[in-house]
């Protein structure tokens, strides 16, 4: 059976080339935060076929010279014993110089010895194989793979996860092997038991992680309602029913010595194809690229200027549809916002928030012409608004908790602190990975239990005398109640991005956590609106907020109608230049976020809301907007009409992202 098995291996490789082929040509669509990108199928399916055929050859080749070694003439070997004899002249019987009168009890202590230490070895290195490639898959594989899948979406870099892995992933290691040591000497089927079970969750986790990931949830803060998955929870148990059956078929008819060698060369295959598929993934990704080290301190958030200030107050996620329509239920609204002008026709930028931030800060669009993290930066640093800033000698301040900045920009800001790049807590880091690796490789009936908060994250980055900014509602609502205003007579710009009406709804409306189950979109919106009307009394209060020109936005609407994520477009939007007075307004402009830089410049220049812009109420204009989910291509999109309208959203056909390409003729610049 061993050598019909040794025979037959190629085929077994075979088959998994073809399995790991088919799940590249008929993939899952997957739109999981935490999942790998497509490109690492087919990665595996190359790295799988390159092993495959090694392998292949390998057999035949030894083979080949096995039947060549059979014809030639065997050498004739002269060996010498180690051991000196001579002849007994009064016994004439042949003695030997230096064995043992107890020869036979040494040779069966040694035989023992031999035997209890062979067996060991034997049955511990398919164990060790079994142990090692179990622990890189989950502690170093899916770890390093949701950085690469996710590289501009975290703070720290490749090297960072690499680092912190290792140091879990060895200990990890001689933990199981003192369990499968432990097992071994307690009795032996108990040990095999084990590793039959430990082969079936390696196995299984292995599926799970690369070809049942297609419905992950999207990581965006949002509740799960784990009971639209009940035929991913069926796919799961019959995946680990069918492997638990077919592991127990291969331990009764191969036996168990055969099970855990072919378990040590599955395991080897595995691990080797998972390494080549990192490495190259690294390399299209840009993962060893590194980053520069920042925190986004509070230093200064609330220093105002005696003399002048200029203030973009961004509330995430607030759309100006259901905003307008509270205005009919809160009046208060009016009151709060006094001096403002309120723009419902308004269109964003992009869908989500990592894009849409560089775009309202720099006026830059990008449509994956270059890495993300290329373009974020580079944009920062011709940023008319920032220059224009620089130029009338404002202390900017920037309080945005994803940014992504160059070393030698850094200085420019004075809240922006360089940092090393260490991890505050590693086994709080190492734990989160853990949690996320799992999120992915456990079946769907346990997925919920380990559902991650990969926000936590953010919390971890360095170590210092500082504190740091957060976009939390409460941390930055008790913060703000907290601390009063200081004053300095230098002129200063502050951009404070804040957690708004975001998912989860967790807030009520005096910005109080509650239950998500209890919690409501417009709750969340209640929450920002009473953080936002504390932060205008705080500015009023000590004499700055006539002197300050302030701008309240969202950097995107949400979609509260829309199952699709469709209708993002729509971002509240309100604004109050320098000694502006008058009651609240509603104006009919029709503003993109475009025109940005052109406001901030006007609203610099002293100009109020109404002449801030060269648009008019009842222009017609055509404003563009770049839909996505998550990692997916943008799809560009022209609204025609009131911003408000979904309607109003039109797809143009043309599809920015890995292979940039469009689905009708490309449209004139006219259109």
């Amino acid at each position: 059976m061993e050598k019909y098995i040794k025979e037959n291996f190629g085929k077994f490789l075979s088959i998994m080339y073809f399995t790991v082929w088919y799940a590249v040509f008929f993939p899952l669509r997957v739109h999981a935060y935490v999942d790998p990108s497509v490109m690492t199928y087919a990665i595996q399916a190359v790295a799988g076929a390159v092993i495959a055929l090694g392998a292949f050859f390998s057999v035949y080749w030894r083979r080949l010279s096995r039947r060549l070694r059979n014809k030639l003439p065997e050498k004739d070997i002269n060996s010498e014993s180690d051991l000196l004899y001579f002849d007994d002249p009064v016994s004439h019987q042949r003695q030997t110089i230096g064995e043992s009168h107890d020869t036979a009890a040494s040779e069966k202590r040694d035989r023992h010895k031999t035997s209890f230490r062979k067996k060991y070895l034997s049955d511990m290195i398919p164990a060790l194989y079994l142990s090692v490639a179990g622990c890189f898959m989950v502690l170093v594989n899916e770890p390093v793979l949701l950085y690469l899948s996710n590289v501009d979406d975290f703070w720290f870099d490749l090297y960072v996860v690499i680092g912190t892995m290792i140091k879990v992933f060895i200990p990890a290691v001689l933990f199981c092997m003192i369990g499968f040591t432990i097992c071994w000497l307690i009795y032996d089927r108990l040990y095999q038991i084990v590793f039959a079970g430990a082969s079936v969750i390696y196995l299984c986790f292995y599926i799970q992680s690369n070809f049942l990931a297609g419905s992950l949830p999207l990581m965006d803060g949002s509740v799960i309602d784990w009971g639209l998955y009940e035929a991913e929870k069926l796919q799961s148990a019959v995946l680990w029913l069918t492997v638990s059956l077919v592991f127990i078929l291969l331990i009764r008819f191969l036996h168990m010595k055969r099970f855990t060698r072919i378990m040590k060369k599955l395991s080897v295959l595995i691990t080797t194809v998972l390494t080549i598929s990192l490495l190259v993934t690294a390399v299209q990704n840009g993962g060893f690229i590194r980053k520069s080290f920042h925190v986004i301190s509070t230093e200064n958030e609330y220093t105002m200027s005696t003399d002048k200030n200029f203030v973009v107050f961004v509330l995430d996620a607030v759309d100006s549809r259901v905003f307008h329509e509270m205005l009919d239920t809160h009046p208060e609204y009016t009151e709060m916002f006094e001096d403002f002008s309120y723009f419902p026709d308004t269109v964003g930028s992009y869908a989500y928030t990592a894009y849409a931030i560089p775009q309202i800060l720099t006026g830059a669009w990008t449509k994956k012409e270059k890495p993300f993290r290329e373009f974020y930066p580079e944009a920062l640093k011709s940023s008319p608004l920032f220059s224009r800033l620089k130029q009338d000698n404002y202390r900017m301040g920037l309080y945005e908790d994803s940014l992504m900045i160059d070393q030698d920009q850094i200085s420019d800001f004075e809240n922006i602190i360089p940092i090393s790049g260490e991890v505050r807590s590693l086994p709080e880091f190492a734990r989160m990975m853990l949690i996320i690796a799992l999120f992915k490789e456990l079946p769907y009936q346990l997925k919920q239990f380990t559902f991650p908060q990969t926000g936590h994250f953010y919390y971890m980055e360095g170590s210092g005398d500082y504190q740091k900014f957060s976009y939390n509602n409460t941390n930055f609502y008790e913060s703000l109640s907290e601390n009063e205003i200081i004053l300095t007579d230098e002129p200063c710009f502050r951009f404070i991005h804040i957690e708004g009406a975001h998912v989860p709804f967790r807030y009520d409306k005096n910005v109080n956590v509650i239950d998500s189950s209890e919690g409501t979109y417009e709750k969340n919106i209640e929450a920002a609106m009473t953080i936002t009307d504390t932060y205008l009394k705080k500015l009023k209060a000590a004499g700055v907020y006539d002197n300050s020109a302030i701008i309240i936005m969202s950097d995107h609407g949400y979609h509260y109608d829309n199952p699709d994520r469709w209708g993002r477009h729509n971002p509240v939007f309100m604004v109050k230049g320098v000694q502006e007075k008058h009651p609240f307004a509603v104006s009919d402009v029709p503003l993109s976020y475009d025109d940005l830089q052109e406001i901030y410049a006007s609203l610099l220049d002293g100009k109020n809301s109404e002449h801030m812009t060269h648009w008019k109420a009842g222009d017609k204009r055509e404003r563009y907007f770049m839909h996505f989910v998550k990692n997916s291509d943008f799809t560009e999109c022209v609204v025609r009409g009131f911003a408000g309208s979904t309607e109003a959203l039109i797809p143009t056909g043309v599809t920015y992202g890995s292979k940039n390409h469009s689905d009708k003729e490309e449209i004139s610049d006219e259109e």
